[in-house]
């Protein structure tokens, strides 16, 4: 397959979910309100190199890579199949917000900076916020997941017999107490997939 041949193909995707446009000879982009999609050419002696690539609008972030040689048609063609579907996928994504509290709310505000530290440098799309105990109830619609520091673990029965609709787990007390911004946010990435896992097959 040719640069020409396989340019030509991508052109032919044209589609409401983003614009699409030849800026020069060397690169076409797909272009959304959320991220942009990109395929540069490139050549190194008689061989045609290909970048596909989506960058998030948001942050900037890459959310998608890839470099391969252009020789077998139906690989490429496969490759930048997966990149719009990862493009469009992204149009869906939604910020997961996570509360933290404790008695005060002093050493949850300083884990959630941390956290959110963390998720940034992921790529994570999460949202970190610390509240003392008695401000949950005013915030919990706000949020999709309520953790409790282990110094008030004996009040997560009163809270989820309080708020039925909401996911509250205590914060593992190891991960807490080390800060452990890895290990949580495995936590709580394994509790919500359990959660929606249970509400799908409930309905």
């Amino acid at each position: 397959m040719t640069k020409q041949q396989y340019q030509l193909w991508i052109l032919e995707h044209q589609s409401d979910d983003y614009i699409l446009e030849r800026k020069n000879e060397d690169l076409i982009q797909l272009d959304t309100s959320y991220a942009v999609a990109s395929v540069q050419f490139s050549s190194i002696k008689d061989n045609i190199l290909v970048e596909i690539s989506i960058v998030s609008k948001k942050d900037e972030r890459t959310k998608f890579y890839l470099h391969f040689e252009l020789k077998e048609e139906e690989h490429a063609k496969k490759l930048f199949d997966e990149m719009v579907e990862t493009l469009i996928r992204l149009k869906g994504e939604k910020k997961v917000r996570v509360l933290l509290s404790c008695s005060a709310g002093l050493t949850t505000s300083m884990f959630a900076s941390m956290l959110t530290e963390a998720a940034d440098t992921l790529g994570l799309d999460y949202e970190f916020n610390a509240v003392s105990y008695m401000n949950i109830y005013e915030e919990a619609d706000h949020y999709d997941l309520i953790l409790i520091a282990p110094q008030i673990g004996y009040m997560l029965s009163r809270l989820t017999s309080s708020l039925p609709d909401h996911l509250i787990l205590q914060i593992p007390t190891a991960y807490f107490a080390s800060y452990n911004t890895g290990e949580t946010i495995q936590f709580i990435q394994k509790s919500l997939n359990d959660y929606f896992i249970h509400c799908y097959s409930n309905q």
